[in-house]
């Protein structure tokens, strides 16, 4: 078994691997840093602090409040200049604020939003809830002052998932890297795993995927960084990986998009792959290093932040887009390392992570910064006009808030464009998305079109 106390497990794993991509690149040849148009989509307002509204830490990971302010949670201290907004702040478009005196971690790495708007955010040292006025913890003094919590997933009934690096949570020997918090205490979330987890997803039939660092889940020896939860025993998806996954989404489509540290057939740096229920399959050349997080633009674009450089002639650093064929560019990306990205419900790509600037270091941007398009990324609906309207959050899980559309109803139409749900309109209408299985949906109100993802 593992040490459990080790000081970012994330890092201390990828970061042996993420230096030698770094330093050979996917073609042996040093990695050029080519000026992009693109840059001037990067906002201009993350300067490092005090005279920026950048963070003097690094960003772990993003979720989206039903309002549409983004929680932002890493290792920063004073974010925004307040003393106390450390490791967890919320970004209301204009500032950064603290949510109370903060969870008392030394670091956040992992945050989901509950379907009543609670934040729950884990890091080192467990899992704390924040109801809008006081932090609760989750289990007082279950994990330990060192273990980590690196992914937390809510699953339909309300309990929440954790994933990281603990052992024998509350005593129990079962509950070992993985386990679920019932609403009163840690339970032994299927048989323990034997090393570090790093991403959850929840597919529509209610299986859980666990992708990490661990080996032979449940016995199982092709169950290696990641393995599917089926209610009953761990099952292997394909082939052993060859390297740890430290993102894991499920696609509309119901096939499983993994991003790690894993090389390709031919021994070169991959990071991204897709599992269609038979086989993994590539996302043409992959990113050509590590990829540390995903996301899902509206549109079904793929969105992979990590650590890598220039493959071609395209500035491809830190941040990158897949557009169903080819590998894009968002500006010249990033001059480090991308920890953790979203897509907001208003399009908008924020990306967190160890940098100091684009990736061609024309625009200060200290470890968080936010990529405008006027259509989102790669997206051909209807984002400003009289009659636009947005949804958050997005992804969704529960229910989504649709403000700023004065139609009369909301339809939601699946990916065949078949009606599913129809809801009337207030100014500001909640819509139950409870049911749904997990997938890319496109909502209508009068004559603006957005699309939603629901996990």
């Amino acid at each position: 078994m593992k040490n459990p106390s080790a000081v970012h497990l994330r890092k201390r794993l990828v970061l042996p691997f993420l230096l030698s991509v770094l330093a050979v690149g996917a073609h042996a040849q040093p990695v050029p840093r080519v000026t992009g148009p693109g840059d001037v989509n990067w906002d201009t307002r993350f300067g490092p602090p005090p005279g920026g509204l950048g963070l003097n830490g690094v960003v772990e990971d993003f979720a989206e409040l039903p309002n549409g302010d983004m929680i932002t949670v890493g290792s920063f201290r004073d974010a925004g200049g307040n003393p106390n907004a450390d490791v967890v702040a919320r970004w209301d478009g204009t500032t950064w604020h603290s949510l109370g005196t903060g969870p008392g971690f030394s670091i956040a790495i992992s945050v989901v939003i509950a379907p009543n708007g609670d934040v729950i955010v884990g890091g080192r040292g467990g899992v704390a809830r924040w109801n809008g006025t006081t932090w609760q913890s989750l289990g007082s003094g279950s994990f330990g002052t060192t273990s980590e919590v690196c992914a937390l997933l809510l699953l339909p009934n309300g309990d929440v998932v954790a994933g990281g690096g603990f052992v024998n949570l509350g005593g129990n020997p079962l509950a070992d890297d993985i386990a679920r918090w019932d609403g009163t205490t840690w339970q032994p979330f299927a048989p323990g795993l034997n090393n570090t987890v790093f991403a959850l997803a929840l597919t529509a039939n209610g299986d859980v995927v666990a992708g990490g660092a661990f080996v032979n889940a449940g016995g199982n020896p092709d169950a290696d960084c990641i393995a599917r939860w089926d209610g009953t025993a761990w099952q292997p998806l394909g082939s052993v990986f060859n390297n740890y996954v430290f993102a894991v989404r499920v696609l509309p489509d119901g096939s499983v998009l993994a991003g790690g540290s894993f090389m390709n057939a031919s021994g070169q740096p991959d990071g991204v792959a897709r599992w269609d229920g038979s086989a993994w399959q590539p996302l043409g050349a992959g990113v050509g290093g590590v990829a540390i997080a995903l996301d899902l633009a509206p549109n079904g674009d793929i969105v992979a932040g990590g650590g890598f450089s220039d493959r071609s002639s395209t500035s491809r650093n830190g941040i990158v887009r897949w557009d169903g064929t080819t590998w894009q560019s968002l500006g010249t990306g990033v001059d480090g390392v991308v920890w953790g990205l979203r897509v907001a419900s208003n399009n908008d790509v924020f990306v967190g992570g160890a940098f100091d600037a684009v990736g061609d270091s024309s625009k200060p941007m200290s470890r968080i910064g936010i990529y405008h398009t006027p259509t989102g990324v790669g997206l051909p609906e209807t984002a400003s006009s009289p009659t636009a309207f947005t949804l958050a959050p997005n992804p969704a899980h529960h229910t989504v808030r649709l403000t700023g559309s004065t139609a009369p109803t909301a339809t939601l139409l699946d990916a065949l464009g078949r009606t599913v749900r129809e809801w009337p309109l207030t100014a500001s209408a909640e819509l139950d998305v409870r049911g749904l299985a997990p997938g890319l949906y496109t909502v209508r109100a009068g004559t603006a079109v957005r699309r939603l993802v629901i996990e």
